[in-house]
């Protein structure tokens, strides 16, 4: 096959979808297919920090216009919401030539969560946080197929009728090599451990409502935070509890490894995720999940291989917390389960399952 795939996120394999993205073109290529892949480095003018989603769309239609040529290929490949105008303008020139929306996130999924959650949550103080989900449908009904990430998505795109139900294909991402087959010890330091960006969309409001109150209740536990950068983390929650959280700004991947074996408990209480790599990383290497039901954690089941919660809010993470830190067993019990669970998250199954199906819709 020839296959264009245009990303609006970087081609960097240290950041979730851009390892994501570039291991399916790799795996592509070593499978004998021909891959053009174009990401922000070629298209982006320069760097534009705010309004991003309403000059992306653009870049990447003109790039597409001036340097690409569509109808030689068997089959394009759009990834992320941004990518809707290129769709709307290959729907209309090129209609013969397979079109798949890879998705990276349904960023109309994650308005509508989140306006289930809190309308608190929604509320825009500036013009570059417009909803654009209108916009954004647009490409989706523009697509011929779409391919997720996790099912936690598939429920709302069956609804939305963007392609017909059985070409919504779901393939969860892989892990790389490094972390599959670990020997994993379940004895660990009595330490949390959180892993992302310090944003809204992560629930970082339950958090800090919830971890301080958890810590109080046990003085001998820890709550590790890594990936937040510059942010000073710590002055989000009470001074009384800042000696017992640790934050790391940024790890590289094979540096988590050791940080994921030091925690009992990862948890993720995001209001979205589309995936969630972290939670799959974190149940490699031996960690309890806790998490609320999005992305990946969508398909587990509770008390299994993972503690869900029931809800969103307070205090239902304290819980949680408190539940698995009392029962030593059970968390064990859990952290086994789940670092069985995700052994099969493997990088030549899903170029397998992604190749076949381009080579159905072409």
């Amino acid at each position: 096959m020839r296959i264009l795939s245009v990303s609006n996120t970087p081609h960097d394999p240290s950041q979730g979808s851009g390892y994501v993205i570039t291991g399916y073109v790799e795996r592509l290529r070593e499978r004998g297919h021909t891959v053009d892949a174009y990401g922000p480095a070629d298209w982006a003018w320069g760097d534009i920090r705010r309004g991003r989603r309403y000059f992306f769309p653009v870049m990447i239609a003109i790039f597409a216009f001036w340097h690409c040529r569509p109808g030689d290929y068997d089959l394009v490949e759009l990834w992320g919401g941004p990518t809707w105008l290129l769709a709307l303008y290959l729907q209309w020139i090129h209609p013969e030539v397979p079109l798949v929306h890879h998705s990276n996130g349904i960023e109309q999924h994650r308005v509508v969560v989140q306006r289930q959650t809190t309308e608190d949550d929604l509320q825009l103080e500036h013009w570059f946080q417009w909803d654009l989900s209108q916009l954004y449908d647009w490409g989706l009904h523009a697509a011929d197929a779409i391919v997720t990430v996790s099912t936690y998505d598939v429920p709302f795109l069956i609804e939305r009728e963007y392609v017909p139900e059985e070409l919504v294909y779901t393939i969860q991402n892989p892990l790389p090599d490094f972390f599959l087959g670990q020997t994993v010890q379940y004895d660990r330091p009595k330490r949390v451990g959180f892993c992302g960006n310090w944003s809204r969309i992560k629930n970082i409001r339950l958090l800090e409502s919830d971890v301080p109150s958890f810590l109080r209740d046990h003085p001998n536990w820890m709550f590790s935070v890594v990936g937040v950068g510059d942010m000073d983390v710590r002055e989000n929650f009470p001074k009384d509890v800042r000696s017992q959280i640790e934050v790391i700004p940024y790890l590289e991947r094979e540096a988590l490894l050791d940080w994921y074996r030091d925690l009992a408990i990862f948890t993720l209480p995001s209001i979205y995720e589309s995936f969630g790599m972290v939670m799959t990383e974190a149940m490699a290497c031996g960690a309890a999940l806790v998490a609320t039901r999005v992305g990946f954690a969508s398909g587990l089941s509770h008390g299994d291989n993972a503690y869900l919660l029931s809800q969103k809010q307070s205090p239902h993470l304290h819980r949680a917390l408190t539940a698995l830190a009392a029962d030593d067993g059970k968390r064990r019990q859990i952290a086994r389960c789940g670092h069985e669970c995700v052994q099969e998250l493997r990088w030549d199954d899903a170029a397998d399952r992604l190749e076949e199906f381009y080579e159905k819709l072409t």
